[in-house]
């Protein structure tokens, strides 16, 4: 197996670059090199008090990465991590609550505007700071909207403690590519969506959003029930149970207004 000399940042990429291509394994051996220099870097300047994280990526080798650059760390703990937005939600109602939760925009089972969305409604706790692998501006008024309080890349682990530490302190992480995305304070942020009438998509389950997001894919009842383990009759108990509580008469109508409010 190749080596990688450790001089910069473009390592820690290039190995992310191989996880699919050649497995976790390879991306863990080399990550374990490359974090050292990653760490120093991006948060050995951080001597503030001590900020507990959370993070919630259906990405198993970005929570990886982030645990082995954050872990011993002074100044920041992780408190937990996730792979779903449901269980996010599950930790976050058990009072299992960090100082900063972040969140990745495109998670598997639910949006990531949608997890922020329903916690922010909530409650002023946690501050959370959204990230994505994508541009930036492409969710950054969504993430505005949903009650976030800053937005970062994924791969810019220069500005992650900064952030972190922003949104921790002084409330919010400026956005400055765009001058009509202002992200307000956690308390600003749940007076306003808490004041909102209640989103139908919200109370849909895991299992209820499985089958529309499956069905959406142009799947059969039989290929969903498939995909999810189950009998045919229960998914279209899941979307029977969907169309009720989003107030729609069919599946098709179901099936829109579940990706509009993905979208908002």
């Amino acid at each position: 197996m190749e080596s990688l000399q450790i001089g910069g940042f473009k390592p820690f990429f290039t190995v992310l670059k191989h996880h699919r291509t050649r497995g976790n394994a390879y991306v863990k051996l080399h990550l374990d090199v490359c974090y050292r220099t990653m760490r120093e870097a991006a948060f050995d300047g951080d001597r503030g008090e001590s900020i507990s994280l959370a993070i919630v990526d259906n990405d198993a080798i970005t929570l990886y990465a982030l645990r082995k650059l954050i872990e011993n760390t002074p100044t920041l703990t992780i408190l937990w991590t996730s792979e779903t937005g449901q269980e996010a939600l599950t930790h976050c109602k058990n009072k299992h609550l960090p100082d900063v939760l972040l969140v990745d925009m495109a998670l598997s089972d639910m949006p990531g505007t949608m997890l922020c969305r329903q916690l922010r409604a909530t409650g002023p706790t946690p501050s959370i700071l959204a990230f994505t692998s994508y541009p930036l501006d492409m969710y950054a008024a969504d993430a505005a909207q949903a009650g976030v309080q800053g937005i970062i890349t994924k791969n810019d682990f220069m500005t992650l403690a900064k952030a972190v530490r922003s949104v921790h302190e002084d409330g919010v992480f400026p956005y400055t590519s765009q001058e009509d995305v202002i992200f307000e304070t956690a308390e600003a942020a749940y007076d306003r969506i808490s004041s909102m009438p209640s989103d139908p998509a919200a109370t849909l389950t895991l299992s209820e959003i499985t089958a529309l997001n499956l069905t959406a894919r142009g799947m059969s009842s039989k290929e969903v029930a498939k995909q999810m383990g189950v009998k045919p009759a229960t998914v279209r108990t899941y979307t029977m149970r969907a169309r009720s509580k989003l107030g729609t008469t069919t599946l098709g109508e179901a099936l829109v207004k579940w990706q509009r409010a993905k979208h908002v």
